[in-house]
């Protein structure tokens, strides 16, 4: 008889054994002071499209996303944050 492998169970890539663990660390909360100006001109764009992320970029959002997943954050419209396109939309709705 031989074994076979078993996959873990995953969420957005990440084993759900990860997962548990994201849910059993401490959170950090960080405050971010941001300029913006309250003028809006012209066309509002609807995507933010980001294909060459750094490290430390891509370290930070996935912190954040981490971080939002853990604290059972939702969007507005109500939908759980589970990627980091849900964390960059909870990030822009929390200005």
């Amino acid at each position: 008889m031989s074994k076979t492998k078993t996959k873990l169970p995953t969420v957005n890539d990440i084993p759900t054994e990860t997962q548990a663990e994201l849910l059993s660390v401490q959170i950090e909360e960080l405050t971010v002071t941001v300029p913006v100006v309250n003028l809006i001109v012209g066309y509002v764009t609807n995507r933010c499209d980001v294909y060459a992320m750094s490290e430390l970029q891509r370290t930070n959002l996935r912190r954040l996303q981490n971080g939002l997943i853990a604290g059972n954050a939702t969007l507005a419209n109500g939908k759980e944050v589970k990627n980091g396109q849900d964390a960059v939309k909870w990030f822009l709705e929390s200005m």
